[in-house]
């Protein structure tokens, strides 16, 4: 009996034959696991199990954790600069004294406020989450470079967390961004969504 080692890019879930027949899900002519199985059996088919179905690839199901985990992160920073954001607008409150410690203008104070509720509002959004993190990105290197220049070392510290974090979330949902007229799984320069 020759034996064969499979790669291992697939892992496998054990499922009753009539879920995976009632899901549509076969599995595939040549199994794909960590184990040493019997090339072929005596009436010359694969030796596959039916009760074992492929889940996922084993790149998907990273890419699918960290998806979620950059959208759950999302959520906390959505609420965070929406909330912030919203507070700028208070003539009579914290921020209208510290942008006039610092020496801004009003009108910068209301485009920083509008830019946090926005790119917080974008962050729930997958398709525009990129664009709604590297908005806020923007007015946090704004309050980086403030923090630092008035010596206070531990905002700065946490305003880098906060960038790294939206950095992070930018990246990870570049490729599900919006582009326009054309599908997000289309390569580029293909024809229009209908």
């Amino acid at each position: 009996m020759k034996l064969r080692r499979l790669r291992p890019s697939v892992f496998y879930l054990p499922a009753l034959p009539a879920v995976s027949r009632s899901l549509g899900l076969h599995p595939p002519a040549v199994p794909t696991c960590n184990t040493l199985t019997p090339a072929r059996s005596r009436g010359g088919r694969a030796n596959v199990p039916p009760s074992r179905i492929p889940l996922v690839n084993a790149a998907q199901l990273l890419k699918s954790v960290r998806l979620v985990a950059a959208w759950c992160l999302g959520l906390y920073f959505a609420q965070l600069y929406i909330r912030q954001g919203w507070i700028k607008f208070d003539p009579s409150g914290f921020w209208t004294e510290a942008f006039d410690r610092w020496g801004y203008p009003i009108w910068l104070r209301y485009l920083v406020g509008a830019l946090e509720v926005g790119g917080g509002a974008l962050l729930l959004i997958p398709w525009f989450a990129s664009y709604g993190a590297l908005a806020v990105l923007l007015v946090m290197a704004g309050g980086w470079l403030t923090r630092a220049n008035g010596a206070r070392w531990v905002d700065v510290a946490w305003i880098t967390g906060y960038a790294l974090g939206l950095a992070w979330i930018a990246w990870e949902w570049w490729g599900w961004r919006w582009r326009g007229t054309t599908r997000p799984d289309s390569p580029a320069g293909s024809a229009p969504a209908a």
